[in-house]
């Protein structure tokens, strides 16, 4: 079997089948209030599926925590993306989450019981990974939590993206929420826009890819297995990107191979970027456990809504090595779900023995039958409702029932409070 990768960050003692575990692998802070004009808890049936909900500049104080952020979510909402930007080596995570009824979705003590900011895991029914740069979380990703309409607040949390010490910096950073709207009478989207991005690896550009016999088979394969949960690949591009790596030698620190490869999408129709590249000179790195890295997401969630960005997209590897088989479709798939949102069903065992499982109540423990457990081989890719549910609450997927040139010209800017 082999190894499958996510750029999701891990806590300190598990040994997941991810290639980027950075070693691993005080919260009353006054400060200005930002909040939506929409009315809480209103009925928003006029407005579109999408929201975007810019709160603006942030920064953090020296314990690597910001001021506390509001925002309004109205009845029609039942999903949100908060995403967080800053500099490459500075991590981004949130330090606290409340629901309008009180409810700590992030509860403000996690980071210290935890042990490690990069994942919070039990302390957090809807769990959420640390990036280093460009974060984004989805809620609710657990049939566990429902969104409530009204007054969210968050804080937001920094600290070192380098070094085996995830300290807390003071740092600037920006934020916004992207809210899934589905009023009563509207259809949830299903269609994934899906750039299908060319290097030129193993001489397939986007005209070749079009009739090329494995490529064309890892994308059935990737249709079938999207299809249980309702979703089709619509628009499907085949894209040539220019100046983008063909194979990945570096995932970590500015300017790694890795980013440069998702920058590339700079300019593309907005959608889900899945670049084919030869391979990853990455094997052995901390973190990938055995076996080749066949692919990486740019993040669980990836940013939502954007392209050209150091981790708008997932990587899969063309190469095979000797005796290994050709599980393309397979990893595909792995890695776009990953990309909605969907963690490893199943942890390879830590050192001391244990097991560690994803937060949905219907995925069974160490199944390899689950599209996402952390390894791939002969199983039947199977994603449970519960799943299905987390994927269907991506903004991906109602990318096409929007106009997005107005969503990206005209956000909504959150007033500032007292």
């Amino acid at each position: 079997m082999l190894a499958l990768c996510a750029l999701a960050a891990v806590a300190a003692g598990l040994a997941p089948g991810c290639t980027d575990q950075v070693t691993l692998d005080a919260d009353s802070v006054g400060g200005d209030t930002v909040s939506n004009p929409d009315t809480p808890g209103g009925d928003s049936d006029s407005g579109g599926p999408l929201q975007v909900i810019e709160l603006g500049a942030l920064a953090t104080d020296a314990q690597g925590i910001s001021a506390e952020v509001a925002f309004e979510i109205d009845s029609a909402a039942s999903a949100f993306v908060i995403e967080l930007n800053a500099d490459e080596g500075v991590a981004l995570t949130i330090a606290s989450l409340r629901a309008p009824d009180g409810l700590t979705v992030v509860p403000p003590a996690w980071i210290g019981l935890s042990g490690s900011p990069w994942l919070c895991e039990t302390p957090c029914a809807n769990r959420i990974a640390a990036r280093p740069g460009q974060a984004a979380f989805l809620f609710p990703n657990t049939p566990l939590m429902t969104v409530r309409p009204g007054t969210w607040t968050m804080r937001a949390y920094a600290f070192s993206a380098t070094g085996a010490d995830p300290a807390p910096v003071a740092a600037p950073l920006s934020a916004r929420v992207v809210v899934v709207r589905t009023p009563q009478g509207r259809t949830p989207g299903n269609a994934l826009p899906f750039n299908l991005c060319l290097t030129g690896a193993m001489g397939i550009n986007a005209e070749i890819a079009q009739a090329h016999p494995r490529v064309q088979a890892a994308l059935g394969e990737v249709t079938a297995t999207f299809a249980q949960a309702g979703l089709v690949l619509a628009p499907l591009r085949y894209l040539d990107v220019v100046d983008a790596p063909q194979v990945v030698a570096s995932i970590q620190g500015d300017g790694n191979d890795l980013h440069q490869l998702f920058s590339a999408s700079e300019g593309l129709p907005l959608g889900v970027n899945v670049f084919l590249v030869e391979r990853f000179d990455v094997a052995g790195a901390e973190g990938h456990g055995a076996g080749p890295v066949l692919g990486i997401a740019g993040g669980i969630p990836g940013p939502v809504l954007q392209t050209g960005g150091p981790r708008t997209g997932v990587a899969v590897a063309l190469a095979l090595e000797l005796g290994q088989p050709d599980r393309l479709g397979r990893v595909m798939a792995h890695e776009v779900a990953h990309y909605l949102g969907l963690f490893h069903s199943s942890e390879a065992a830590a050192v001391d023995g244990s097991s560690h499982h994803d937060n949905l109540p219907d995925t069974s423990d160490d199944d390899p039958d689950n599209l996402m457990y952390w390894k791939v081989g002969s199983g039947a890719g199977q994603i449970s409702a519960d799943q299905a549910a987390v994927l269907a609450h991506n903004p991906w997927l109602l990318a096409d029932q929007m106009e997005m040139e107005k969503l990206s010209a005209d956000p909504i800017e959150a007033d500032s409070g007292p």
